[in-house]
């Protein structure tokens, strides 16, 4: 079984034990369909077959799927994660090892964050980055010296979002003050929209923040995703 098919039925499992503690059952896949859409805001909805692939373990949601799912469900997103360690321990090794000094470096699979097309970072809880993905690398390589700077990794998130000066400072303070509450265990989510400029064009993003425990260490997952204009102004957070 290939790592993305383990992963879909580890969260098959993590998704059904999670409908059956709401529900005491396990719903149609209508019910679970019209549910999740209820509370899709800011990303796609599902459709009967995508709420039947997931609980049979033939698909692993997006990122912003997951998110819902995590927040409505209280999905411990550890259970299925572990799931992405293959036979040959390639990818997130030192789940495994609780002690191991390392054990930050592949806290996501590598290979799942770079299949996921909006920008994702892994923070520490210190608030240091530790792991990003593809989409994060493309983005920092077109609007940074990202090459020197390792795509950032090892950079503090927070210290960069609380010194940020000019347009867009209080958006970064108040981006830092959720991660900060999201890795003391204060919110279960923080989502913020904001936009920016470059010498050409004008973008509009919603950046979203959930928690990761691995082994009672707690980390903080960012995306950014960019929107329409259209999107952007009927997202309401």
């Amino acid at each position: 079984m290939d790592n993305r098919a383990n992963a879909a039925q580890c969260f098959a499992e993590a998704f059904k034990e999670g409908l059956i503690k709401k529900y005491q059952v396990i719903p149609s896949n209508s019910f679970i369909a019209t549910q999740f859409n209820l509370r899709a805001y800011g990303t796609s909805g599902i459709s009967r077959e995508t709420a039947r692939k997931w609980t049979k373990g033939l698909a692993f949601p997006a990122p912003g799927n997951l998110i819902v799912l995590i927040k409505w469900l209280k999905l411990n997103p550890s259970d299925f994660l572990e799931g992405l360690v293959d036979g040959t321990g390639v990818l997130m090794p030192h789940l495994q090892h609780p002690n191991n000094t390392e054990m930050h470096s592949n806290i996501y699979a590598q290979k799942i964050l770079d299949s996921i097309a909006i920008q994702v970072a892994v923070i520490d809880s210190l608030g240091v980055i530790v792991q990003v993905n593809q989409s994060w690398r493309e983005f920092a390589l077109l609007n940074s010296n990202a090459q020197k700077q390792q795509f950032f990794i090892g950079s503090n998130y927070l210290e960069v979002c609380e010194n940020t000066m000019g347009p867009g400072c209080q958006t970064a303070c108040d981006m830092a003050s959720g991660i900060r509450q999201i890795l003391a265990g204060e919110l279960e989510e923080f989502a913020i929209k904001y936009d920016c400029d470059s010498s050409t064009n004008k973008y509009w993003y919603v950046a979203r923040v959930v928690p990761l425990n691995i082994y009672d260490q707690i980390y903080a997952v960012v995306s950014h995703q960019e929107l329409s204009k259209a999107s952007y102004l009927k997202l309401k957070l």
